[in-house]
């Protein structure tokens, strides 16, 4: 019986066609049959499968156009075709005509500023808004007026986040907002009523959740 074959992509300092780095994650492949390949350290790839082209993203200081960070922590395609880059210095959205991105931060003179510039998870709901996970709780992004609304952890409150650093998002057929934290367990979000129910693992309860570290739904 024939094998399968693995085809071995790397990051070859002496080649400029190469892939930048050889520490990736995360990886995307879009609607027209590209792979985005981030990086830690060495910014962000798209691979053409069809020809193993490589075409390298990265922070120029000198462009303020160019990629915001070469750390990448996540990559999301919406539903209109536009990628956005969490990144280790905040949130990059890439125009694919111009070839450029721009890039929105944590501006601690503006409250609808991203709340975090570590971007760990992006997910688009069916309203058309964007969810971000950041190491400073949720954030509800409107790409028509640019602004963040923010959903962060109040330990005095139940029917809020459990904690920061949401690593998983998903909307579910209802229209609930289900986000995994690293630390803090399972949330569902009520968009009606603006309140979390949260799962957590209690060691008397073997009912409960077997872990508070949720990586993907």
């Amino acid at each position: 019986r024939e094998r399968d074959k693995f085809g071995y992509y790397r990051h070859d300092p002496k080649d400029p066609d190469s892939l930048s780095s050889n520490f990736i994650f995360p990886i995307h492949a879009d609607a027209d049959g590209y792979a985005w390949i981030g990086t830690s350290g060495g910014g962000l790839n798209r691979f053409d499968w069809r020809t193993g082209e490589v075409v390298r993203y990265s922070n120029n200081p000198d462009n303020p156009n160019s990629l915001g960070s070469n750390s990448l922590l996540s990559i999301f395609e919406d539903g209109d075709g536009v990628l956005s880059i969490g990144t280790t210095n905040g949130l990059d959205r890439y125009n694919a005509i111009s070839k450029t991105f721009t890039h929105f931060r944590r501006e601690p003179s503006d409250p609808d500023s991203l709340s975090s510039n570590f971007v760990y998870s992006i997910h688009e709901d069916s309203a058309g808004y964007l969810w971000i996970g950041t190491s400073a709780g949720l954030d509800r992004f409107d790409k028509k007026t640019t602004q963040f609304t923010h959903y962060r952890s109040d330990p005095n409150d139940p029917a809020t986040l459990s904690g920061a650093k949401p690593l998983a998002l998903l909307e579910d057929n209802s229209g609930s907002l289900w986000i995994g934290t690293s630390e803090h367990g399972l949330n569902r979000f009520d968009p009606g009523t603006q309140r979390f129910t949260r799962y957590q693992h209690n060691a008397r309860d073997e009912g409960s959740i077997s872990s508070d570290s949720i990586l993907s739904i």
